[in-house]
C-alpha cells in the first residue's frame, strides 16, 4: 500500500478532481455546493463542526488517519485552536505535507508522521481522530476502532467518512446493488509498465451514465452527491461519531 501511494500521490494530485486544495478524497455534492473546490472541502468543514466542543482551545490535540498530503491537517488546524497532526504510511505523501505545513505557517504547531495508523503508540492521546476513506486499508475494522479508541481522551470523537450501508441496504439482493451502484463508480485499469514509468487509472462513470449517487467529474473520479433517496445518500457518505472510551 505504501508503495501505491508513492507511485501515484503526484498523479492523483494533477489528475484529480479539485487540484486547487490538493484534496485525494472524493467530492461531496450537498445542496448548495456549486463547484469541485467546495465538494472537496464539504467533508472538512463537516469534520470541523462535529470537533466542535470536543477539542479544548489552546491544548486540544487531533489525529487524522491515513491524512494523505496533509490538506486535512492544514484546513482543521486553521479551524481549530489545537495541535492538528497527521498520519500516512507514504514518504512521498510526508514530504509533500511537510512542504505545505511550513508553507502554511503551522510547522511549529502540526506534525506529519510516517507510520500505520493501525500500530499508533500508546501516548500521546487525542481528543479526536478523524479518517477520510481511509479505514478501508485496516486488515481488521473492529480491531482499528479498539486500537484508536483507546488512544482517545475519555470523551473524546472518532469520525469516520466513508461508504457505509444502511439498514435499508441489507440482505444480498441490496447487497448487488450497492455493489454495482460502487462499480459504476469506480473502474480501475490494472497497472502496467512502460519503459521506467508505471501507469494506472481510476476511471468514474461516463457522463450521464451509470446508477447511484456518484457524479462523474470532468477528471473521470466519481464524486459523491446526496439524493432524495435517503439510504442511498448514507450508504454514499456518512460520518460515524463515537465517544473515547466507550467503543
Amino acid at each position: 500500500m505504501a508503495d501505491h501511494y508513492d507511485v501515484n500521490t503526484r498523479r492523483f494530485l494533477r489528475f484529480g478532481e479539485s487540484t486547487s486544495n490538493d484534496a485525494i478524497h472524493r467530492g461531496v455534492w450537498m445542496p448548495g455546493v456549486t463547484n469541485t473546490a467546495e465538494a472537496a472541502d464539504t467533508v472538512n468543514r463537516l469534520l470541523i463542526e462535529r470537533s466542535a466542543g470536543h477539542v479544548p482551545a489552546g491544548e486540544g490535540r487531533v489525529l487524522d488517519l491515513g491524512c494523505g498530503v496533509g490538506a486535512t491537517v492544514v484546513r482543521l488546524a486553521h479551524a481549530l485552536d489545537a495541535q492538528v497532526n497527521g498520519v500516512t504510511i507514504s514518504r512521498v505523501q510526508v514530504e509533500i505535507a511537510e512542504q505545505r505545513l511550513a508553507a502554511e505557517g503551522l510547522a511549529e504547531r502540526c506534525r506529519i508522521i510516517h507510520g500505520d495508523f493501525t500500530q499508533l503508540p500508546a501516548e500521546p492521546l487525542y481528543h479526536a481522530m478523524v479518517a477520510i476513506e481511509s479505514v478501508v486499508h485496516a486488515p481488521s475494522l473492529p480491531e482499528l476502532i479498539a486500537s484508536v479508541a483507546a488512544r482517545l481522551y475519555p470523551g473524546g470523537r472518532l469520525i469516520l467518512c466513508d461508504d457505509w450501508m444502511t439498514d435499508k441496504d441489507r440482505g444480498l439482493a441490496a447487497r448487488e446493488r450497492c455493489l454495482e451502484q460502487f462499480r459504476a463508480g469506480w473502474r480501475r485499469q490494472p497497472a502496467h509498465r512502460g519503459g521506467s514509468r508505471r501507469h494506472g487509472r481510476v476511471h468514474g462513470p461516463a457522463p450521464g451514465r451509470g446508477p447511484g449517487p456518484h457524479r462523474p467529474s470532468p477528471s473521470g473520479t466519481p464524486m459523491l452527491s446526496e439524493t432524495p433517496d435517503s439510504s442511498r445518500t448514507n450508504r454514499a457518505f456518512s460520518l460515524f461519531t463515537s465517544g473515547g472510551g466507550g467503543i
